[in-house]
């Protein structure tokens, strides 16, 4: 409700809960083995949610780059096309 209150939209909360949960040490991969994932951290400040805002935008990019590289646009076609025809 804070942060609601300091004019963080739900959209913008649900992407900083999205950026936490891109975060391998934030999901337990870290020295301890524990997750730090509540929301009660996620909310706890505005820096947090502008930290974890900042993970959900790296993780976008991340993932449009490999939506890229898997899915390239091939552009137009130039070039001779032949039509070749099969003799049966």
């Amino acid at each position: 409700a804070a942060r609601l209150k300091d004019g963080y939209t739900p959209a913008q909360l649900q992407r900083a809960i999205d950026g936490c949960r891109a975060s391998a040490w934030h999901q337990g991969r870290n020295d301890r083995g524990r997750a730090f994932d509540d929301i009660a951290l996620i909310c706890r400040d505005a820096a947090r949610v502008e930290q974890f805002l900042a993970l959900a935008a790296g993780q976008h990019a991340e993932q449009a780059a490999l939506e890229a590289f898997l899915n390239p646009d091939p552009g137009p076609l130039e070039g001779e096309f032949h039509v070749v025809r099969s003799r049966s």
